[in-house]
């Protein structure tokens, strides 16, 4: 079952993101063209949790400016979050943001829609202690799939047609994880097409035990272990490409980014980044990367990269932008 005290936000340490340690470059980055993402329209979307409230963003990278980093900015199209974490990009081509407001004397989490240019913000899931919403998903008939912590529903829920009007439905409850859904995604083909990868973590950063579960379309009745070895210690961020390939994201001070085939038979290390955090993936198969570190004094470190389809990895912001949360809009 969850540990249900899931978010301490003392100075703004969120024991949920594990977001603790220190950001450094594991690797040499080899650059590639600009040219994939643009060519398609493709529009990355990023959250900036802060380290004091009330002064979360949700960006938007812009890479018209320059063929390699540091040339990449970023602007604002949310601001005044509280603590925003997680986003996707819906199939209505609107961005849904996890959020974390004050409640009380607690903060829970909440999801809102906006548009993509931060306008007509509407609560999709509320800040209720029922629900405490964290990570979300959409499967191919547009419903919303979110992992919440909260006292009444607790594992993963269902929204409906992401419509706020419906009611949420539990799909997969709290004992099938040992301590809760930090990321998902939906199979996009394959064998699997339609089932929901859930990377499931445990309690602290340092601790062993971090897994990824398969829930099987088309009720996701069970969510059984899918992927599990030795070096998975916290898995904080689940993609996946076109071809089937799964991507997870390891966050410890040793963090990188492992890839396994659709049966998850074998993986290799595809990128090495200690705190490796959040992923996303888009229709060029390129695999985007988040770092988000808390340091006590109120100091962060973030930063982004990204992952060709042959294996290459571009550092595109520097760890001075904190950054945690991407996700791919494509017109």
């Amino acid at each position: 079952m969850f540990n249900r005290s899931v978010v301490s936000v003392g100075r703004w340490a969120l024991v949920v993101c594990g977001l603790a340690g220190l950001a450094v470059l594991g690797a040499s980055f080899n650059l590639f063209p600009l040219a994939q993402a643009q060519d398609k329209k493709i529009t990355i979307y990023l959250t900036s949790p802060p380290p004091g409230e009330g002064t979360g963003s949700v960006l938007r990278l812009d890479l018209s400016a320059g063929p390699v980093f540091p040339a990449p900015t970023v602007a604002p199209v949310v601001e005044g979050l509280t603590s925003p974490n997680n986003l996707i990009c819906g199939p209505d081509k609107r961005l849904y943001v996890q959020d974390f407001v004050r409640v009380g004397d607690r903060f829970i989490g909440r999801i809102v829609r906006y548009d993509q240019d931060g306008k007509n913000p509407e609560v999709i899931v509320p800040a209720d202690p029922a629900i405490w919403a964290w990570t979300m998903a959409f499967d191919e008939k547009g419903n919303l799939y979110v992992g919440a912590y909260g006292k009444e529903f607790a594992g993963i829920v269902r929204l409906k047609e992401a419509n706020p009007a419906n009611k949420l439905e539990q799909v997969i409850r709290a004992a099938a994880f040992r301590y809760g859904p930090s990321a998902m995604t939906f199979i996009k083909g394959g064998p699997l097409k339609g089932g929901l990868l859930i990377a499931d973590k445990p309690e602290r950063s340092d601790q062993r035990g971090g897994r990824v579960l398969l829930a099987k379309a088309p009720d996701f009745a069970t969510a059984e272990p899918f992927i599990f070895d030795p070096g998975f210690i916290y898995p904080t961020g689940v993609a996946v490409n076109s071809q089937g390939q799964i991507f997870v994201a390891h966050f410890n001070r040793d963090g990188r980014v492992f890839r396994y085939p659709p049966d998850a038979s074998k993986w290799d290390t595809v990128a090495v980044m200690s705190f490796a955090n959040q992923l996303a993936t888009d229709s060029t198969d390129t695999v985007w990367i988040t770092n988000a570190v808390y340091f006590s004094g109120d100091r962060v470190e973030g930063g982004l990269r990204r992952l060709s389809p042959d294996g290459k990895t571009e550092l595109v912001l520097d760890k001075k932008v904190f950054v945690r949360g991407v996700t791919a809009c494509e017109e």
